[in-house]
Parts: structure tokens; C-alpha cells; sequence
């Protein structure tokens, strides 16, 4: 274990490193079925839908998790203004006024495309953006429950979907988060 974190801290650097993993394992798994599922021009359904909202929701978690060990590494420290714009600019995007209309953090959006799950999950994609405070602040804990709680709203609808459900009970996200 790299020495980035302090002694204290080093619980939460072993579950983000856990975390970090198993985001790596899950984004190679949707971008292998959503990149099937455009060559082969299927009309996205809603478990299609539900994978989209997903991979761009744990892309963002791997980039925080990247960010953080870059910024503990004290590279960051010598970064241009510029170059602090581009990584601001990277983490906000999304929700910039000009992408906000096609974004999971948007109410509308997210209702608009992920049905009876768009509510919550609007929710967890806005709970996902405490990450970049909690990375340039140090506050690793803070870090590392967003990526959690995301795995865990994730196995909750890969159980559905392997009990031929649509996904889990709305009641057990509101649970959950």
C-alpha cells in the first residue's frame, strides 16, 4: 500500500483500492455490452438505459479515485492554472448548463430515461459530486462511501436483472440510499 494516506487513513485507502477495482471490472463489462449493443442497432431498452446511466456514473467515481491519488502524490502541486481549469472543467462537465438537458442529474433527464428509477437515481448521480470536494480536501471516508454505495445500488439491480427482474424494488434503493 502506497504511503499517501496517513496511518489513520489507510483503512479507507484499502477500500477504495477495493473499490477502484471491482469499477475497473464492472466499466469493462458495460462498455463490452453497450458497444454490442450498438453494433448491433438494437433499440435500447430499459436495462440498456439503466447501463448507460451506470458506466457514466462509475467512469466518474474511477476518475475521483484517480484524481485523489494523483493529488495525494503531490504532483498536482506544480499544475498550471490551465491545466487546473481543464481537470475543474472534466469534473463538471456534465452538468454544465450547456449538457445539464442530457445529464443523469438532471431530474427531468433522468425520469425521461430511466423510468420509475430515475428519481433515485438522479439522487446518487447528484450524491456522486460530494466526491470532488471530499478528494481535494483529504477526506478519504467521504471519498470512498460515494463509489460504495454506488457498487451497492449496482448489485442490487444485477441481482434483478439475474432474477429476470427489471430491477430492484424502488423501496429498496430508498433503503439503500
Amino acid at each position: 500500500m502506497e504511503t499517501l494516506y496517513s496511518e489513520e487513513e489507510q483503512i479507507y485507502a484499502q477500500r477504495l483500492e477495493l473499490a477502484e477495482g471491482r469499477i475497473t471490472e464492472i466499466l469493462s463489462e458495460l462498455r463490452e455490452k453497450l458497444q454490442e449493443a450498438s453494433e448491433q442497432e438494437e433499440v435500447f431498452d430499459k436495462k440498456t438505459e439503466l447501463e448507460k446511466y451506470f458506466r457514466c456514473e462509475f467512469s466518474f467515481c474511477d476518475v475521483m479515485i484517480k484524481l485523489d491519488r494523483y493529488l495525494r502524490s503531490g504532483n498536482g502541486a506544480g499544475d498550471t492554472l490551465e491545466e487546473l481549469r481543464e481537470y475543474n472543467l472534466a469534473l463538471y462537465e456534465e452538468i454544465l448548463p450547456e449538457n445539464y438537458n442530457t445529464c443523469y442529474s438532471n431530474p427531468s433527464y433522468s425520469v425521461s430515461r430511466l423510468g420509475g428509477y430515475g428519481q433515485l437515481l438522479c439522487v446518487l448521480a447528484a450524491e456522486l459530486r460530494a466526491q470532488i470536494p471530499a478528494c481535494y480536501e483529504r477526506r478519504p471516508e467521504e471519498l470512498v462511501i460515494r463509489p460504495e454505495l454506488l457498487l451497492e445500488v449496482y448489485g442490487c439491480f444485477e441481482n434483478a436483472w439475474a432474477d429476470g427482474a427489471e430491477g430492484p424494488e424502488p423501496e429498496q434503493l430508498r433503503d439503500i440510499l
